[in-house]
């Protein structure tokens, strides 16, 4: 498996790797990229132009196994180790020094790579999100 997009890449780094994409779409507010690599789709979003969040799963949707997932977050440890946090179901969390996070999702079988300026981002949405409820009130 050689599959090896990274928090941190830019658009043009991601190309590079995968070759264009199959799509461009907007999750949640932020322009992603849909790339084929193999029996994997990696979808990458970006923040301030630069990869946030990474998901991968399989064309057929079946499970990553624990294997596949080990060389994953191996590939995208950035020399450091995740940490596991949680391991039942339904989802398994890892996290790393650099305040990233990991998460298996075994109900969609989604291996999700976030780094600590998505969630500082989403996090802002929220607030953003509820600043606006509560004046409408």
């Amino acid at each position: 498996m050689v599959l090896h997009a990274r928090l941190g890449e830019t658009e043009d780094q991601c190309i590079t790797r995968y070759g264009h994409p199959l799509e461009k779409i907007s999750v949640e507010g932020l322009p992603a990229e849909v790339f084929e690599k193999g029996d994997f789709l990696v979808c990458v979003e970006f923040l301030n132009a630069r990869a946030a969040s990474i998901a991968y799963f399989k064309r057929d949707h079946s499970a990553i196994d624990d294997d596949e997932k080990e060389v994953l977050r191996l590939i995208e440890g950035n020399n450091s180790p995740w940490i596991l946090k949680q391991q039942k179901s339904p989802d398994q969390f890892w996290a790393r020094a650099d305040g990233a996070s990991c998460m298996y999702c075994f109900s969609t079988h989604e291996l999700l790579f976030d780094s600590s300026e998505y969630w500082k981002q989403q996090r802002k949405q929220d607030e953003n999100k509820i600043d606006r409820e509560m004046n409408g009130l």
